[in-house]
């Protein structure tokens, strides 16, 4: 994709990512209806939690009640408490995953307009969740879908990629939804809805996408399948999902099953263990080491150098597009060395799992990226550099194998380098694939001056990367 054709006239069309309100509706009294209904309901002790919900620039924040000294219990949610497949399970027929399964149950009892949500399950802690996500590009999407194009052109290239991902995501989990609802007309009639609105399609899929980013950007990992890499480990819990991200920031721990309860085990969370926590400061979570690309894609934010130094964030520039279109250009042997990295599992995708078996994650391959004070390419991306100056352009030449094993050897780490003449071909590549990063970045924000600053940050931190790596090869830097 070149954005150096961005045209003038789609200033308007960015306006969905800038300012919108992110604060969700919430009061002082649905804080306590939560607080009583845990402990009514499930036997949860309140009097001993010390945080609680505060309202921050960006929506609202956990804070410390009092001073804790590290590793301090701050507060025990039995999970009869939390959302998940094992707690809604019993209440539908079977035949969808967790995310299909929690989103339904958001969908058939959201709060209508300012009201409390009537779930006689869940009602109090659906009360306090976002009532709505206007400032999610992946709602944005949804709301203008005639006009989808237009919205992703105006980001970075790789995050366009990446929030498609995420609407193909949404999409079949909405489609399964659709035949779950065919074949079980009655769960409608469930709804605690007064006025449900979910006859028309277009009206269901607003309010499907409503609940699907609430399980999307506030579930977290809780064990309740025998394989830890099932994608139905999940859940939402009360109170932890007002605790707000960060990268860099001593942040809160996470015991599951440490305790138990007549109303099961017990999701236990302390305080920071390395530092104490002063009374009313805020305190934190990390969704991960996510860059700003997966932050504005699956959450709806980014992290602002302003706020959070580009030395302190996970900063990655994704380089496929640019990469694939120049194995594209280098005809057959292009297609062939293609081939051979989808082989060795070096093509775009990567698979990552735990026991050699499982699949429990998929990551990006070809970055340059930036974290704690240092930039580099990645490995992957630089075994890839290396294959494509291996060869020239043309055919595959009749030697073709013989020529693969000096690379093969520099993926095992049997041999440091293909020869000191691939060496300087491949930086020579990579000066080029930055070069390229920098002119569509400056030629896009040229153009779009008026920009939300979330999406001005996605291409401000993809120059910043891509001129840091371009300098440490112009001083003749190491790269790996």
């Amino acid at each position: 994709m070149d954005h150096a054709d961005v045209i003038d006239n789609t200033h308007a069309a960015v306006k969905w990512i800038q300012n919108f309100p992110r604060k969700p509706t919430m009061d002082r009294s649905r804080w306590l209806a939560l607080l009583a209904w845990l402990q009514s309901h499930h036997g949860m002790n309140t009097n001993d939690i010390l945080v609680e919900p505060r309202a921050t620039a960006g929506g609202y924040g956990l804070f410390a009640l009092r001073t804790c000294p590290p590793s301090s219990p701050l507060f025990a949610v039995p999970q009869s408490a939390m959302m998940n497949i094992k707690t809604l399970s019993p209440h539908y027929p079977s035949g969808l995953t967790a995310v299909q399964l929690i989103s339904l149950h958001l969908m058939l009892n959201r709060p209508e307009q300012d009201q409390d949500s009537l779930d006689p399950l869940f009602g109090p802690y659906i009360s306090i969740l976002p009532r709505n996500f206007d400032f999610h590009p992946l709602m944005q999407l949804v709301k203008k879908a005639n006009h989808s194009q237009e919205l992703l052109d105006q980001l970075t290239p790789s995050s366009a990629q990446a929030l498609e991902k995420l609407a193909a995501r949404f999409s079949a989990d909405f489609d399964a939804i659709c035949r779950y609802l065919r074949n079980h007309p009655k769960i409608i009639q469930s709804s605690s809805r007064l006025e449900p609105r979910l006859g028309e399609i277009d009206s269901l899929r607003l309010e499907y996408v409503w609940s699907w980013l609430n399980v999307n950007t506030r579930c977290i990992f809780l064990q309740l399948k025998k394989a830890r890499s099932d994608p139905d480990n999940l859940t939402l819990c009360p109170i932890l999902d007002f605790a707000n991200h960060t990268c860099q920031r001593p942040q809160i721990d996470v015991e599951p099953n440490k305790e138990k309860h007549e109303n099961g085990a017990v999701f236990s969370v302390l305080s920071p263990r390395n530092m104490s926590v002063s009374a009313d400061e805020e305190i934190f979570l990390t969704y991960g080491a996510h860059c700003n690309r997966n932050l504005f894609v699956e959450y709806g934010f980014v992290l602002h150098p302003l706020s959070e130094s580009w030395d302190n964030c996970v900063v990655e520039v994704e380089v496929d597009d640019i990469v694939e279109e120049l194995f594209r250009q280098k005809g057959s042997v292009g297609t062939w060395m293609m081939e051979i990295l989808r082989t060795e599992n070096y093509w775009r995708w990567v698979r990552i799992s735990d026991d050699g078996h499982t699949l429990t994650s998929i990551a990006r391959d070809w970055t340059i990226h930036s974290n704690s004070e240092s930039i580099y390419p990645s490995f992957r991306l630089v075994t890839c550099l290396r294959l494509y100056n291996l060869l020239p352009c043309g055919s595959v030449p009749a030697n073709g194998e013989e020529s693969l094993q000096s690379w093969r050897r520099t993926v095992i780490g049997t041999q440091h380098e293909i020869s000191t003449e691939n060496e300087f071909a491949w930086k020579e590549t990579l000066r080029k694939i930055c070069c390229s990063i920098i002119h569509r970045a400056e030629t896009w924000m040229k153009h779009s001056e008026q920009v939300g600053s979330d999406v001005m940050t996605l291409w401000k931190e993809e120059l910043y990367v891509a001129r840091y790596i371009l300098k440490r090869i112009r001083n003749g830097e190491e790269l790996l």
